[in-house]
């Protein structure tokens, strides 16, 4: 058997070349992010019978969990934003919106739009750390993630 040819390569991507947003519009990007991380996975449920030795697997539901990671800004305008007036998790729903462009400049062209919704803040962790800039990072459960 003859080996098969290598696929030629191509230059990966970086986090310049995305885009978040909240809610269902695309006019305002989060400025302060500094990572934004998801998993779409299924959840499932085994059984298995004494005298059979096979797996039978009922796939039960699908989790999306996503990191967010962003930097607090002068008046924590965009940390309200995913939390809220409070500052608290709370069971609000959002949307969230990731478009991935072919490159950095305004001339780049949108490649490919993902759309987590409903959201929720499932968890924050936060606040001020002496000699480094300050961070929040969110854990955020959405019922689906799209692709357009």
């Amino acid at each position: 058997m003859a080996r098969p040819a290598t696929t030629a390569f191509e230059r990966g991507n970086t986090a310049e070349q995305w885009m978040i947003f909240k809610d269902a519009t695309t006019t305002a990007c989060l400025g302060q992010v500094r990572s934004f991380r998801w998993t779409d996975s299924l959840t499932s449920s085994d059984t298995q019978r004494v005298s059979d030795s096979k797996i039978y697997r009922t796939y039960t539901a699908r989790d999306v969990t996503a990191t967010l990671e962003m930097y607090s800004d002068d008046d924590l305008a965009e940390i309200v934003s995913i939390m809220g007036t409070g500052l608290t998790v709370n069971d609000a729903t959002y949307t969230l919106i990731a478009q991935f462009y072919d490159g950095e400049a305004t001339s780049a062209t949108l490649k490919k739009t993902f759309t987590f919704t409903p959201c929720r803040t499932a968890s924050a962790e936060g606040g001020p750390q002496a000699g480094q800039d300050n961070m929040w990072t969110f854990t955020i459960n959405a019922d689906a993630v799209t692709n357009s």
